[in-house]
Protein backbone atom coordinates (compact mmCIF):
# COMPACT_ATOMS: atom_id res chain seq x y z
CA UNK A 1 0.00 0.00 0.00
CA UNK A 2 1.36 3.18 -0.64
CA UNK A 3 1.17 6.43 1.37
CA UNK A 4 -0.87 7.72 -0.68
CA UNK A 5 -3.45 5.40 -0.41
CA UNK A 6 -2.96 4.73 2.96
CA UNK A 7 -4.04 8.55 4.06
CA UNK A 8 -7.12 8.04 1.67
CA UNK A 9 -8.66 6.32 4.25
CA UNK A 10 -8.86 8.50 6.51
CA UNK A 11 -11.89 11.22 6.99
CA UNK A 12 -12.78 14.00 8.75
CA UNK A 13 -15.41 14.47 11.55
CA UNK A 14 -18.07 16.11 11.08
CA UNK A 15 -16.84 19.39 13.59
CA UNK A 16 -13.50 19.82 10.56
CA UNK A 17 -16.89 19.67 8.24
CA UNK A 18 -17.95 22.40 10.01
CA UNK A 19 -15.07 24.84 10.49
CA UNK A 20 -14.17 24.15 6.85
CA UNK A 21 -17.15 25.13 5.70
CA UNK A 22 -17.48 28.45 8.32
CA UNK A 23 -14.28 29.44 7.23
CA UNK A 24 -14.91 29.07 3.26
CA UNK A 25 -18.55 30.93 3.96
CA UNK A 26 -16.16 33.82 5.95
CA UNK A 27 -13.36 33.99 2.92
CA UNK A 28 -16.65 34.49 0.82
CA UNK A 29 -18.50 37.08 3.42
CA UNK A 30 -15.17 39.15 3.89
CA UNK A 31 -13.43 39.20 1.00
CA UNK A 32 -15.56 38.13 -1.66
CA UNK A 33 -13.90 35.16 -2.67
CA UNK A 34 -15.34 32.03 -3.31
CA UNK A 35 -13.10 29.27 -2.37
CA UNK A 36 -12.93 25.71 -3.83
CA UNK A 37 -10.84 24.44 -0.33
CA UNK A 38 -9.81 25.97 3.00
CA UNK A 39 -7.33 24.88 4.84
CA UNK A 40 -7.64 24.54 8.37
CA UNK A 41 -6.49 24.12 12.06
CA UNK A 42 -7.19 20.67 13.89
CA UNK A 43 -6.97 20.48 17.86
CA UNK A 44 -3.63 18.03 17.09
CA UNK A 45 -1.89 20.42 15.37
CA UNK A 46 -2.42 19.23 11.88
CA UNK A 47 -3.86 21.57 8.91
CA UNK A 48 -6.40 19.91 6.83
CA UNK A 49 -7.35 20.91 3.33
CA UNK A 50 -11.08 20.33 2.84
CA UNK A 51 -12.92 20.90 -0.58
CA UNK A 52 -15.74 23.01 -0.31
CA UNK A 53 -19.03 21.45 -2.23
CA UNK A 54 -20.60 25.17 -2.82
CA UNK A 55 -20.93 28.24 -1.94
CA UNK A 56 -24.10 30.50 -2.21
CA UNK A 57 -26.09 33.50 -0.41
CA UNK A 58 -29.46 33.38 1.53
CA UNK A 59 -30.47 36.83 2.44
CA UNK A 60 -27.94 38.66 4.42
CA UNK A 61 -25.89 35.14 5.24
CA UNK A 62 -22.98 33.51 3.28
CA UNK A 63 -23.29 29.76 3.10
CA UNK A 64 -21.17 27.04 2.19
CA UNK A 65 -21.07 23.25 2.03
CA UNK A 66 -18.91 20.90 2.61
CA UNK A 67 -19.25 16.94 2.70
CA UNK A 68 -17.90 14.83 5.91
CA UNK A 69 -15.68 12.15 4.65
CA UNK A 70 -15.77 9.03 6.34
CA UNK A 71 -12.88 7.62 4.81
CA UNK A 72 -12.75 3.93 5.39
CA UNK A 73 -14.72 4.11 8.33
CA UNK A 74 -18.69 2.46 8.15
CA UNK A 75 -19.85 5.47 8.95
CA UNK A 76 -23.64 6.77 8.76
CA UNK A 77 -22.90 10.11 8.45
CA UNK A 78 -20.15 9.91 4.95
CA UNK A 79 -21.37 12.18 2.43
CA UNK A 80 -23.13 14.15 4.94
CA UNK A 81 -23.55 17.95 4.11
CA UNK A 82 -22.43 19.98 6.78
CA UNK A 83 -23.50 23.22 5.91
CA UNK A 84 -21.91 27.05 7.83
CA UNK A 85 -24.00 30.12 7.42
CA UNK A 86 -22.17 33.46 8.10
CA UNK A 87 -23.48 37.05 8.69
CA UNK A 88 -22.02 40.45 9.79
CA UNK A 89 -22.86 41.43 13.48
CA UNK A 90 -22.34 44.35 15.45
CA UNK A 91 -20.42 42.72 18.27
CA UNK A 92 -16.69 41.70 19.16
CA UNK A 93 -17.59 38.44 19.05
CA UNK A 94 -17.71 34.81 16.99
CA UNK A 95 -21.08 33.69 17.91
CA UNK A 96 -21.55 29.77 16.76
CA UNK A 97 -25.32 28.58 17.06
CA UNK A 98 -26.54 25.35 15.99
CA UNK A 99 -29.08 25.33 13.41
CA UNK A 100 -31.56 23.33 11.29
CA UNK A 101 -30.50 19.31 11.44
CA UNK A 102 -27.95 19.79 14.45
CA UNK A 103 -29.39 18.18 17.50
CA UNK A 104 -30.19 19.80 21.22
CA UNK A 105 -29.19 18.00 24.40
CA UNK A 106 -32.00 17.00 26.48
CA UNK A 107 -30.23 15.05 28.95
CA UNK A 108 -27.59 15.78 31.34
CA UNK A 109 -24.17 14.13 31.65
CA UNK A 110 -22.74 15.39 28.40
CA UNK A 111 -19.88 17.92 27.65
CA UNK A 112 -22.65 20.08 26.68
CA UNK A 113 -25.66 21.77 28.59
CA UNK A 114 -29.20 20.87 28.43
CA UNK A 115 -30.90 22.36 26.05
CA UNK A 116 -28.35 23.35 23.90
CA UNK A 117 -27.29 22.63 19.81
CA UNK A 118 -24.85 19.52 19.84
CA UNK A 119 -21.80 21.40 19.18
CA UNK A 120 -19.30 20.36 21.10
CA UNK A 121 -16.86 22.23 22.96
CA UNK A 122 -13.71 21.04 20.63
CA UNK A 123 -15.75 21.38 17.65
CA UNK A 124 -16.80 24.89 18.51
CA UNK A 125 -13.42 25.94 19.09
CA UNK A 126 -12.11 24.49 15.75
CA UNK A 127 -14.85 26.29 14.37
CA UNK A 128 -13.65 29.43 16.23
CA UNK A 129 -10.24 29.15 15.57
CA UNK A 130 -11.35 28.71 11.17
CA UNK A 131 -12.69 31.38 11.45
CA UNK A 132 -10.44 34.11 13.48
CA UNK A 133 -8.38 32.83 10.23
CA UNK A 134 -10.43 34.94 8.77
CA UNK A 135 -12.03 37.87 10.62
CA UNK A 136 -11.00 38.03 14.90
CA UNK A 137 -14.99 39.08 15.53
CA UNK A 138 -17.86 40.58 14.11
CA UNK A 139 -19.43 37.21 12.92
CA UNK A 140 -22.44 34.85 13.50
CA UNK A 141 -21.82 31.11 12.24
CA UNK A 142 -25.25 28.94 12.00
CA UNK A 143 -24.13 25.11 12.11
CA UNK A 144 -26.63 23.36 9.98
CA UNK A 145 -27.26 19.93 8.28
CA UNK A 146 -29.34 19.35 5.56
CA UNK A 147 -31.26 15.78 6.21
CA UNK A 148 -29.63 15.87 9.73
CA UNK A 149 -32.92 14.90 11.21
CA UNK A 150 -33.36 11.80 9.07
CA UNK A 151 -29.26 11.22 9.46
CA UNK A 152 -30.36 10.91 13.19
CA UNK A 153 -31.48 8.27 13.44
CA UNK A 154 -28.75 5.75 11.76
CA UNK A 155 -26.72 7.06 14.82
CA UNK A 156 -26.95 6.66 18.65
CA UNK A 157 -28.03 10.36 19.49
CA UNK A 158 -30.92 9.74 20.63
CA UNK A 159 -29.41 7.07 22.92
CA UNK A 160 -26.97 9.57 24.56
CA UNK A 161 -30.26 12.37 24.98
CA UNK A 162 -29.65 14.04 21.68
CA UNK A 163 -32.38 14.66 19.50
CA UNK A 164 -33.88 16.61 16.28
CA UNK A 165 -31.01 16.08 14.55
CA UNK A 166 -26.83 14.43 14.31
CA UNK A 167 -23.89 15.92 16.64
CA UNK A 168 -21.00 18.44 15.69
CA UNK A 169 -18.32 16.37 17.12
CA UNK A 170 -14.64 15.67 16.66
CA UNK A 171 -11.92 15.52 19.18
CA UNK A 172 -9.14 15.59 16.59
CA UNK A 173 -10.65 16.85 13.65
CA UNK A 174 -9.88 13.69 11.52
CA UNK A 175 -11.43 10.32 11.54
CA UNK A 176 -9.34 8.05 12.16
CA UNK A 177 -9.38 4.23 10.10
CA UNK A 178 -10.36 1.17 12.45
CA UNK A 179 -10.51 -1.63 9.84
CA UNK A 180 -7.23 -3.41 8.84
CA UNK A 181 -4.54 -1.55 10.35
CA UNK A 182 -1.23 -1.65 8.23
CA UNK A 183 1.36 -1.27 9.75
CA UNK A 184 3.01 2.00 10.05
CA UNK A 185 6.08 1.52 8.70
CA UNK A 186 5.10 2.80 5.29
CA UNK A 187 5.59 6.17 7.68
CA UNK A 188 8.46 6.22 8.75
CA UNK A 189 10.22 9.77 9.09
CA UNK A 190 13.30 10.57 9.57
Amino acid sequence: MSVIDYFKRFGITTGAAAAAAAKAATIALIRGVTPSSVTIPTPVGLRLEVFIDRVFTIDNYVCADVRKIAGDNPDSLNNAVIRACVCSINEQVIKIRGGHGVGKVVRPGLSIPMGEPAISPTAKLMIESAVREVVNAGVEVIIEVPNGEELAKATMNEDVGIVGGISILGTTGIEWPVSNEPSFSILRLN
